[in-house]
């Protein structure tokens, strides 16, 4: 393995790992803010079976933020279902205004590519 190679994945190992401290950090938030949700009381069972959908949802739309093919359906779909939720569109902030760092899909040239 050249140099430029170890490099390179020393950074994916790192962004791994960032992405996994990240997601646990997510997740035991989220149990902590459930269960000090004063509304209603969550306790342990319920408060994992609700982890357990947002795991779900995650891997759902893990694909708004992966480059890809699906990457601005899943966009779509995504501010679809909070739309449904806040029901004013007003309430919504915009996928591409919420995650500024991502890139929007771009099909400039694509027919070209593609022969179309």
């Amino acid at each position: 393995m050249n140099f430029a190679q170890r490099i390179q994945l020393e950074k994916q190992e790192l962004m791994h790992a960032t992405e996994r401290v990240t997601r646990q950090m997510d997740i035991d938030t989220l149990q902590i803010a459930l269960s000090r949700y004063s509304k209603v009381s969550f306790g342990y069972q319920r408060i994992m079976e609700i982890t357990e959908l947002w795991e779900q949802v995650r891997a759902e739309y893990i694909a708004a933020i992966t480059l890809g093919p699906e990457q601005d359906v899943a966009q779509h779909h995504l501010d679809t279902e909070l739309l449904q939720i806040a029901r004013d569109d007003a309430k919504i902030i915009p996928f591409h205004l919420r995650y500024p760092e991502l890139n929007r899909p771009d099909y400039r040239g694509r027919r070209e590519k593609h022969g179309h």
